[in-house]
């Protein structure tokens, strides 16, 4: 017999009459729990959130410090000088025609011709932009040697645990790096990053998988958010300390020495009051509990049940929609190092700004980014569960409106380049920013809802797309970024801002928030001796397990009906 793929549930004296599309909510009662808002102090699961927040800004930090600590260990007057000798060309490094307003190079150095017009930051490492570029990557290059098996690993254990393995991986990498550095030189360096990089590739596929466990489908949007938060908190606060530290008498190595201590401290949190999900949480309220019990629970007894549930490979191999979230993941990570890593370098080496200023600046577009990101979440996940639109059509329109907003301020930057008013590019990058942070809501949470119950292996190839496209950059940066010169930014814009916007077109078209539906998550246990269903049915279609649904308490006197098929 054909197997009957409808799922459909009657609820007497309610709304919800058919969960074929999984993004339609069941009703609720006027009253309103208040856990059932995310922002609450007192939530376990906002809590867990805030923690792996903090986290994940320690690691993000100490994955991106080196855009800002790299200009301080750099000479950049002996970097000039063996460039000028490599290309036997000049260089706009050595143009006698700088503008005069250009304070850290009035202050550093002469205009005459014959003198290298440098913005140097006192460092001692003569290491040229392309052996710069090949240090910026071995984080990536190690990460991609875990980021595979991290995915299997988190769909099958402690994700908490896996977190703080790569919490203490970034702290000790981070702990040894000033000595690696000035003992080994460039080889030894790109060494420890790459050892950094098998702790990056655990992160994000068991944050995901931990965030499945402890969301709701409506909320994961905005727990997304508040995650990837981290990276704008690292950028934010992180470069202005790294600039701080430069300019101090303990210089860069204390950055590294900052970041080792805060994630010990952050290790020691975790390991106290986090837990890998509700039912395991030792402080959270009853009510939050019988609030996500029957929203979360299904999913969990069969995890349980099927630990060793085999991957729908050739689900995934034909699912168009997980194709344009990788292509998102590749386009995105090409402007995230932008942002994170070489925004930096183009205002010391276009604008001419100081180490202080520098960091200042750098700070400006993660902070608005971060405002702008969670405001945004917030509204969409408002406007979902008042049922004005559909997930589907949330990451849509966020994709969209992030592609269109980043393309036109690429676009526009090299045209605003001034020394003498850095602000009005560093503006045009803060929007580019806040138009990035929306795509969270757009590609990252397609992501999130394609396969609950496979979040972590989904985040794993992700990841591994993610950093192919991080591994690129550098590589594509430095196939323009030679000489030095302020026009070689030029097509770096214009083509990282056209190819995010063509990917957003697509994923307008072709993407969805709609767990799909994979047979090998179908799993119905029924009653031998009379028929039916025994427990809750999850079944990726359905999706039941991320609805919201209110406590049974509240639905006394309706009438629930699951039309199972014989052969199910």
């Amino acid at each position: 017999m054909e197997r009957n793929k409808e799922t459909n549930i009657v609820v007497s004296q309610g709304t919800l009459k058919n969960t074929n599309d999984a993004e339609v909510p069941l009703m609720e009662k006027p009253e309103k729990l208040k856990f059932r808002n995310f922002y609450n102090l007192k939530s376990r699961r906002f809590q867990m959130m805030l923690c792996l927040m903090i986290g994940f800004s320690f690691m993000s930090y100490a994955r991106i410090n080196l855009s800002i600590t790299m200009p301080c260990m750099i000479n950049s007057t002996a970097v000039a000088l063996l460039t000028k000798n490599e290309t036997g060309g000049s260089s706009s490094f050595f143009k006698s025609d700088t503008p005069h307003k250009c304070s850290a190079v009035r202050q550093n150095t002469s205009l005459d011709s014959s003198t290298p017009i440098v913005n140097d930051y006192g460092g001692s490492f003569i290491w040229s932009s392309s052996v710069q570029d090949r240090i910026f990557s071995g984080t990536f290059w190690g990460a991609l040697v875990t980021v595979l098996p991290a995915g299997y690993i988190a769909d099958r254990t402690s994700t908490r645990t896996m977190l703080l393995f790569s919490g203490l991986i970034y702290g000790v990498s981070s702990l040894v790096f000033p000595y690696i550095a000035e003992t080994f030189g460039e080889e030894g360096v790109f060494a420890s990053r790459i050892v950094m990089g098998l702790g990056e590739g655990m992160v994000i596929p068991a944050a995901n998988t931990l965030m499945t466990r402890w969301i709701p489908g409506t909320e994961r949007g905005i727990a997304a958010s508040m995650l990837t938060s981290g990276n704008q908190i690292a950028g934010a606060f992180g470069s202005a300390a790294s600039a701080t530290f430069c300019k101090s008498s303990i210089g860069w190595p204390g950055v590294f020495y900052c970041i080792a201590l805060g994630l010990l401290i952050w290790i020691f949190i975790w390991r106290i009051t986090v837990q890998g999900g509700p039912e395991k949480a030792r402080w959270i309220d009853r009510e939050e509990a019988d609030y996500l019990e029957p929203i979360l629970g299904p999913a969990r007894e069969e995890r349980r049940k099927n630990s060793k549930l085999p991957i729908p490979w050739r689900d995934m191999i034909v699912c168009i929609p997980l194709y344009i979230v990788f292509t998102s993941q590749f386009t995105g990570n090409i402007l995230v190092i932008i942002f994170q890593i070489y925004l930096p370098t183009f205002l010391k080496e276009a604008l001419f700004l100081s180490v202080t200023d520098n960091g200042i600046y750098s700070a400006i577009p993660h902070i608005l980014q971060l405002v702008t990101k969670m405001l945004y979440s917030s509204l969409m996940e408002r406007l979902q569960k008042k049922n004005i639109i559909t997930a589907t059509t949330s990451c849509k329109i966020s994709q969209l409106v992030s592609g269109v907003g980043v393309f036109l301020c690429f676009v526009l930057i090299p045209y605003t380049i001034d020394c003498g008013r850095p602000w009005i590019t560093v503006g045009l990058f803060t929007v580019a920013a806040c138009f990035f942070g929306v795509s969270i809501c757009g590609f990252y949470t397609s992501m999130l809802s394609l396969s609950p119950a496979h979040t972590g292996t989904l985040s794993s190839i992700s990841m591994t797309v993610a950093i192919l496209g991080r591994i690129a950059t550098p590589f594509i940066i430095g196939q323009f970024r030679i000489k030095g010169e302020v026009d070689e930014w030029i097509p770096i814009f214009w083509y990282s801002g056209g190819i995010w916007l063509i990917n957003s077109i697509f994923f307008s078209f072709l993407s969805t928030a709609k767990p799909q539906n994979w047979k090998s998550v179908a799993v119905v246990k029924k009653d031998k001796k009379s028929k039916t269903s025994k427990g809750a049915v999850v079944d990726e279609h359905a999706d039941l397990a991320s609805i919201p649904l209110a406590p049974m308490s509240d639905y006394k006197g309706s009438v629930l009906t699951l039309n199972i098929p014989d052969n199910f």
